[in-house]
């Protein structure tokens, strides 16, 4: 059943509204106020400079240039220029017997003669003493003990005595000359050439005092022998 108030009454207009369409208002677009200070783009921020870049460049080709001339010159390969080898010399003699030396660089051979006789003098190079002189000094320590030290080599050839070994390699023996004046110490060597002549070899160290005297030129005759410096030989 359908009330009887349905649908409701219209509410009766209250005072002072209108009925009808509402009037639309008119909107009017205000003008934004103008900026008191003209426009002005943002500044433009300054260009990196090169400067560091170009720097780095020039220092890296510098260093490559550097690390190809090191390779280029490799002083790690090169050998420190040190005292020149020992060369060997080589000394005719008589009856074409021949001899051949090597001494160290501190040291001289040279071809002397005595009585007739040519040998091979191996002396210090600061001794430029002639072998005579030097036999001089020798009987003058004997004398008075007075004289200057000798170190030297003798290698001289001779006639083999019954008593020479039958063998050509070096055989030793020492022999001390020395006084209550002097030292004076020798080494003697001998090898046989052929059936009549011999090598006899002498290394000498004599001085007034022991120490002095030393045993510079018989070492080194053993070290000619031990490591065949000297080498005898002779022409069919």
């Amino acid at each position: 059943m359908v009330h009887p108030n349905f649908p409701p009454n219209q509410p009766d207009p209250q005072p002072g509204y209108q009925h009808g369409p509402v009037p639309q208002q008119q909107f009017v677009q205000q003008p934004f106020p103008q900026q008191p200070f003209p426009y002005q783009p943002p500044p433009v921020p300054p260009k990196a400079s090169r400067a560091p870049l170009i720097v780095g460049l020039i220092a890296l080709v510098a260093i490559a240039a550097a690390a190809v001339t090191l390779l280029i010159v490799a002083p790690w390969n090169k050998k420190v220029a040190g005292p020149a080898d020992p060369v060997a010399q080589t000394f005719t003699l008589a009856d074409g017997i021949s001899v051949e030396v090597t001494v160290p660089e501190e040291w001289a051979a040279t071809a002397e003669s005595v009585d007739e006789t040519t040998g091979v003098i191996i002396r210090a190079d600061a001794d430029n003493r002639p072998l005579t002189q030097i036999i001089e000094s020798l009987s003058t320590f004997k004398e008075s003990g007075i004289g200057e030290p000798v170190h030297v080599i003798v290698v001289v050839p001779t006639n083999c005595t019954e008593n020479a070994p039958h063998s050509n390699t070096w055989t030793t023996r020492e022999e001390n000359k020395s006084s209550s004046a002097h030292t004076e110490k020798w080494s003697k060597a001998i090898l046989r050439v052929d059936d009549h002549k011999c090598m006899v070899m002498s290394g000498i160290d004599a001085a007034t005092d022991e120490s002095v005297a030393g045993s510079t030129a018989r070492d080194l005759m053993r070290s000619l022998i031990n490591d065949d410096l000297i080498t005898v030989g002779k022409s069919i």
